[in-house]
């Protein structure tokens, strides 16, 4: 058997790692958990499933990270021929690694813990080196985000990195209206009714408890921060990582 584990409960605690995309990776059309609920679910495993030494990558991210590949030469020819570089032949850099997939750069951005702080100071960092964006351009820091092969985040760095996967990477400019700013996280949309928020997100942290799974005070945070920074119907209650994971490069 295996599970699916709701998106943002792990967030709070754990290290969140995504294959860079910025294609479509529209979550709610992907499916959810098994149940439709923050409680993961049992299936069927599959019948090739089975354990495999922990040398090198999975075959399943070997493939994916051939694709990326694809992509991140495409966003180094457009972003070297901005930096404008001297003392660097860029047209002989990207026939070497067009030939030879192995020459391709991997890169990451990683955001620190650190809570809010940290989470709006990656997504700062993310902006400006994002090509969306006009002044990055401008100040030719725009393009470097498109080459990245990872995006990861730690504690609050991984609110930064969840909001960004789970409302399918849009500009920064884009995703903070998103946000649901208004209602303070820790008391909820009526401030007269705090029992009845409370009562709702233990509802959902229950049905996990039921299903035989242990639960913590990082289910709690992730649901509330959940309702923050996911769109969604009850802040995304069933989307998935795994969602993310099968989404295009």
């Amino acid at each position: 058997m295996r599970f699916a584990l709701s998106i943002i409960g792990l967030a709070t605690a754990a290290v969140s790692v995504f294959g860079f995309s910025f294609s479509s990776l529209v979550i709610d059309r992907l499916g959810s958990t098994p149940n439709g609920t923050y409680a993961p679910g049992y299936v069927q495993c599959p019948s090739d499933f089975g354990l495999r030494p922990a040398v090198g990558l999975s075959p399943n991210e070997t493939a994916w990270l051939q694709k990326r590949r694809e992509n991140i030469v495409n966003a180094l020819t457009s972003y070297l021929s901005l930096a404008n570089l001297t003392d660097f032949n860029t047209t002989a850099y990207i026939v070497n690694i067009t030939s030879n997939a192995s020459y391709v750069p991997t890169s990451a951005m990683a955001i620190s813990g650190g809570g809010y702080d940290s989470c709006l100071n990656g997504l700062g960092a993310y902006q400006a080196m994002d090509a969306r964006y006009p002044p990055a351009v401008g100040a030719r820091t725009g393009g470097l985000a498109q080459c990245l092969t990872y995006i990861m985040g730690l504690s609050g760095g991984s609110f930064a990195v969840t909001t960004l996967a789970a409302n399918n990477f849009p500009t920064v400019e884009q995703l903070v209206p998103v946000w649901n700013t208004t209602v303070n996280t820790f008391v909820g949309p009526n401030v007269s009714n705090v029992d009845s928020y409370y009562a709702g997100i233990f509802q959902d942290i229950g049905e996990k408890a039921e299903m035989g799974f242990n639960v913590s005070i990082s289910d709690v945070l992730g649901r509330l921060f959940s309702f923050e920074f996911v769109e969604g119907p009850d802040g995304g209650v069933s989307k998935t990582y795994s969602d993310i994971q099968v989404s295009h490069i």
